[in-house]
C-alpha cells in the first residue's frame, strides 16, 4: 500500500510542479487532479488507521473511521465517471512528465492506474 500510495504522490507532485512552473496550460484541469488526490490521500491514511485498530482487536463498531471510509468511498464512486471521461487527458500528461526511466516501468503503473 505504502508503495501505492508513494507513486500517486509522486505522480500528482510531478504534474502539479510542471503545472505551476506554467508549462502547461491547465487552468480547470489540475484542480480536478488535486480535488481527487486529497481524498484518495486522506482515504489510504483512514483505511490504515481502521487496520491498525482490526490488528489490535479494538472495537470498531461507531468508530467515525468508519463513518469517513465510506463518506470517502461514496464520492470516489461518484468521480469514478468524470475519471473515465479524463482518462485519455490524465495519461497523456502522465506520458509527459515521465523521464525515459520511468516509461519502461510505465507499463506497471498503467496497470494499477486502470
Amino acid at each position: 500500500m505504502k508503495g501505492g500510495l508513494d507513486t500517486v504522490r509522486t505522480i500528482i507532485q510531478a504534474l502539479t510542479a510542471k503545472v505551476k512552473a506554467e508549462n502547461f496550460c491547465t487552468t480547470d484541469g489540475i484542480s480536478y487532479l488535486k480535488a481527487k488526490h486529497l481524498p484518495l490521500l486522506n482515504y489510504c491514511q483512514s483505511l490504515v488507521y481502521y487496520l491498525l485498530q482490526k490488528a489490535k482487536g479494538l472495537s470498531i463498531q461507531g468508530h467515525p473511521v468508519v463513518q469517513s471510509l465510506v463518506e470517502i468511498r461514496l464520492y470516489l464512486e461518484k468521480i469514478r465517471p468524470i475519471d473515465k471521461k479524463l482518462q485519455y487527458q490524465i495519461q497523456k500528461l502522465r506520458m509527459v512528465t515521465t523521464t525515459p526511466e520511468e516509461k519502461s516501468g510505465s507499463s506497471e503503473i498503467e496497470a494499477d492506474t486502470t
